[in-house]
């Protein structure tokens, strides 16, 4: 699994993309996609082709209701960091504070149309997985 890194001003027209990157929550029964398995989309989704490209607006593929798809890779981007941490440090007598990662999975699918990536979140809730 590879890792693509992508700027803050490329994570805002990611967002404006794809719809937003942000994972949903997940329950025990959610089924995760892995690599060769297949599904069809339920809902339309709209995905980048290539998240290393630095123009923007970004090429896109549109999946539409009824598309079959096979997922080609998995990844992760790493994101701005959106929340933060602090805790007390008595060595120093103040609070400490760091930046959370914000690691987001994001996944592959290839159609008869076009080959882009998706957040992973929204391919589990945007699809029906054939292969589980």
């Amino acid at each position: 699994m590879s890792e693509k890194n992508i700027s803050s001003r490329a994570f805002l027209a990611g967002l404006a993309i794809g719809g937003g990157l942000l994972l949903a929550g997940c329950d025990n029964e959610t089924i995760n996609p892995e690599i060769g398995d297949t599904g069809v989309v339920t809902n339309s989704m709209e995905g980048v082709i290539d998240y290393n490209q630095i123009q923007i607006p970004k090429d896109t593929c549109v999946m539409e209701s009824g598309t079959v798809y096979k997922v080609m890779d998995k990844s992760t981007l790493t994101l701005p960091s959106i929340k933060s941490s602090c805790y007390y440090d008595k060595s120093t007598d103040r609070n400490v504070c760091y930046n959370e990662p914000n690691i987001q999975p994001i996944i592959q699918l290839e159609s008869e149309n076009c080959t882009a990536w998706y957040p992973t979140s929204e391919v589990i809730e945007s699809t029906d997985l054939d292969n589980k």
